[in-house]
């Protein structure tokens, strides 16, 4: 499932990119087909006050204009624009057409582009899509006597698990007979409760089956670090929270209260983004 989903993923990304370098592409050839035939031409649309709507000359072409008075200079030629008076050298000409072009090409592309990009907006507005969760909710209402069987058997499988773990843990730690009997099997790497062979603990030891690390942790502390404690104190202290956590989540199939976990995560969503929204407006 997880692979099928990288790959519709990436197909995504590739034709998204597709679609862009072809909106590029297609912008860039409609724009590059535009010529300038005189200086004149290029100043009425880029000149401060021409057509292109500018108040000062692009970057490309404001190093050949000046408004400095060359008119007694046969190398230099002059047009008007929005009631200025340009200079520029006459055999330069040339090149100010060919970069006159260039602007026009790389403006018109980023308006075609932002053409591009509001009219594909427009088509998934109008579309209108959103999640229909009533919809969703008729068509998973069949299923729904399903997954309460499915809970059901969650439930009671976490709850005779747990039972059998704990009263092990404890016969483990009360009864030393028993708990002898589980360390020799633990060292010959067998048995129901005894040792997985390839089972590591922190220790590098050999790691029980049913008996968890907390049993053994509490009898191995109640001998060292904290001695002369009970060792179900440090057991219990040490399962707790997990108690605690296993029963939230049996209560929580067995009432069908699940909508707790979903609302409690809505209104955490809905706090970070009002934080955020305040933030901004600061």
């Amino acid at each position: 499932m997880k692979a099928k989903i990288k790959s519709s993923l990436i197909i995504l990304m590739i034709l998204a990119a597709i679609l862009a370098s072809f909106l590029s592409i297609t912008s860039v050839n409609a724009a590059s087909t535009k010529t300038y035939t005189s200086v004149q031409e290029v100043a009425d649309e880029f000149g401060p006050g021409g057509s292109a709507g500018n108040t000062s000359w692009p970057n490309g072409l404001a190093s050949y204009f000046t408004t400095e008075d060359h008119s007694s200079y046969d190398s230099w030629s002059s047009v008007s624009v929005g009631g200025q008076t340009y200079y520029y050298v006459t055999n330069q000409a040339s090149t100010i057409l060919a970069q006159a072009s260039q602007t026009a090409a790389a403006s018109n592309a980023v308006a075609s582009d932002s053409q591009a990009v509001s009219q594909y907006e427009d088509i998934t507005s109008g579309m209108n899509i959103r999640a229909d969760t009533e919809q969703g909710r008729k068509v998973l209402t069949p299923l729904v006597g399903v997954i309460n069987i499915i809970l059901g058997v969650i439930v009671i499988g976490i709850g005779v698990m747990t039972t059998v773990v704990t009263g092990l843990d404890i016969a483990y730690i009360v009864f030393p007979t028993f708990r002898t009997g589980v360390d020799t099997s633990k060292s010959a790497g067998g048995g129901m409760i005894g040792a997985h062979s390839q089972d590591k603990n922190g220790d590098g030891e050999g790691k029980l089956r049913l008996v968890s690390d907390e049993a053994v942790f509490a009898v191995k502390s109640a001998d060292t670090i904290e001695s002369g404690k009970n060792p179900l104190a440090i057991y219990f202290k040490k399962r707790a929270l997990g108690y605690i956590l296993l029963a939230i989540v049996l209560f929580v199939f067995l009432t069908g209260r699940i909508t707790i976990f979903t609302t409690a995560a809505l209104k955490l969503v809905d706090g970070i983004l009002k934080l955020i929204q305040g933030a901004s407006l600061h």
